[in-house]
């Protein structure tokens, strides 16, 4: 939910109230005629009213945070690690329709069941990643994840030495996620790296799709997504990752396959919008999206 949203979901939710204390009110002082029985209702609604603005007024002001435990990769204690700061980072879709990537601190604990980190509301919703910076100058981090999923794949960490918002406390939801694999410092920043990502041009993507039965009455097709580019585009990319709808069981799916345009294929029954990340031989990254189409024939 944005925070626009959120916003609007909070005025409906007070002027609600507030229309029935205020007829309430109006009823108890004797401004609107009723009955007595009226009378000794809407001394009990106007309560009602009162403390339902006062419950989301205070839920608007303490929103929920998410709790994040962190487990180790196999072989490893993660208590023997000593973090020393904790990133999050999500994507969001700008109006002209490119990503921008968002960040604040993490604020990290060590307790009995080992590291935690703790994530503000507005990322509840949101495909996250984690990264943590230990004392020796190794990073650690997680693939992206969203708060319905508690565990993850292991990732190589990348240099984030970039300043962000300190998320505000709240309330406590706990989710678990695997650690990945320590990284060490390079020579290359974290902006740097950004701003070699920015100048590589959008990679195009297109996609089949056929149907193959229905499920529950819906209509149920099998997909492929692939890099459209020619073999120059192709042998500079790495890998692509594909974040997919929430709903599907393990949402990032990664592909290393260049001979088949690292085609990422599977089954369902509705569009959507795959946020997509492609990993350059060169350890650069770029962001886009692309909407899955089902009325695009299979060949």
């Amino acid at each position: 939910m944005t925070g626009l949203q959120r916003d609007v979901l909070f005025w409906l939710f007070v002027g609600f109230f507030v229309v029935i204390g205020v007829v309430a009110l109006l009823a108890i002082t004797g401004v609107v005629k009723t009955e007595p029985r009226f009378r000794r209702w809407a001394v009990g609604s106007f309560v009602v009213a009162v403390t339902g603005v006062v419950i989301v007024w205070a839920k608007s002001q303490f929103p929920v945070d998410l709790f994040v435990t962190l487990m180790p990769p196999e072989g490893a204690e993660l208590q023997t690690l000593a973090f020393e700061r904790g990133l999050y980072e999500y994507d969001e879709r700008t109006a002209s329709g490119t990503p921008v990537t968002r960040s604040g601190h993490a604020e990290l604990s060590l307790g009995v069941g080992g590291w935690q980190v703790k994530l503000p509301a507005e990322v509840m919703n949101k495909a996250v990643r984690l990264a943590l910076k230990d004392k020796s100058g190794s990073w650690w981090e997680t693939n992206p994840f969203y708060p319905n999923f508690t565990t993850q794949s292991l990732v190589p960490g990348r240099n984030r030495e970039h300043v962000s918002v300190k998320p505000e406390a709240g309330e406590n939801m706990v989710s678990t996620v695997f650690a990945a694999h320590g990284g060490t410092e390079d020579s290359t920043s974290f902006g740097a790296a950004l701003l070699r990502v920015q100048t590589r041009r959008d990679v195009k993507f297109d996609n089949y799709a056929k149907r193959i039965g229905e499920q529950t009455g819906t209509p149920y097709y099998r997909w492929r997504v692939f890099v459209d580019e020619p073999k120059s585009v192709l042998d500079s990319i790495k890998e692509v990752q594909y974040l997919l709808h929430p709903t599907f069981p393990q949402p990032l799916r990664i592909r290393t396959n260049r001979g088949d345009r690292f085609a990422l294929e599977t089954s369902g029954w509705g569009e959507f919008t795959l946020h997509i990340t492609v990993v350059y031989l060169d350890g650069t990254r770029a962001k886009t999206y692309y909407y899955l189409r089902l009325d695009k024939a299979w060949p």
